[in-house]
């Protein structure tokens, strides 16, 4: 685990763009078991564009950004909520919530992301954001490396989003 992350903030240190910061989230979230992420940041003002760096299918990103998901999806909406750390899965959010929302993740486990753990950071300035790192594996293993993992998985969150 140590190794992972001082693997992750040499190669953040080392990165010039946000291809280069999704190779270093994409190698740690596969240290640690996870094999997508996804960083998102929420528009700040109304007009403005929401920012994402992920490893999610480039067919999902698409779909979500231009249907402005973020503004239905229940893992950013619970993320805006305050300063939380979670897990979510496609196998628990039937109840509960309304069918647009059930059917965001739906869509969103159809493209192999059926579960998560998400960090929400909120900084002085009002802005906030989100890292997710998910799985397509049943809740079980997600689990797992939940426990195993959480205290370092908010160490990489912090680090990413400064």
């Amino acid at each position: 685990m140590h190794r992972v992350f001082e693997n992750f903030v040499e190669q953040l240190s080392a990165s010039v763009d946000a291809a280069d910061l999704g190779e270093a989230m994409a190698s740690a979230a596969a240290g640690f078991d996870f094999p997508l992420f996804a960083y998102f940041t929420y528009p700040s003002a109304s007009g403005d564009a929401p920012q994402l760096i992920s490893n999610y299918p480039s067919s999902w990103t698409s779909r979500y950004l231009q249907q402005r998901y973020h503004s239905l999806d229940p893992v950013i909406l619970r993320g805006l909520q305050g300063w939380d750390t979670f897990d979510w899965g496609v196998d628990r959010a039937r109840h509960g919530l309304p069918n647009s929302q059930q059917q965001i993740l739906e869509s969103a486990a159809e493209f192999g992301i059926c579960g998560g753990l998400t960090m929400s950071m909120h900084d002085h300035l009002g802005r906030f954001a989100a890292l997710t790192f998910a799985s397509d594996e049943s809740r079980p293993p997600l689990l797992r490396s939940l426990a195993r993992y959480e205290k370092a998985l908010q160490l990489v969150a912090i680090n990413f989003h400064i």
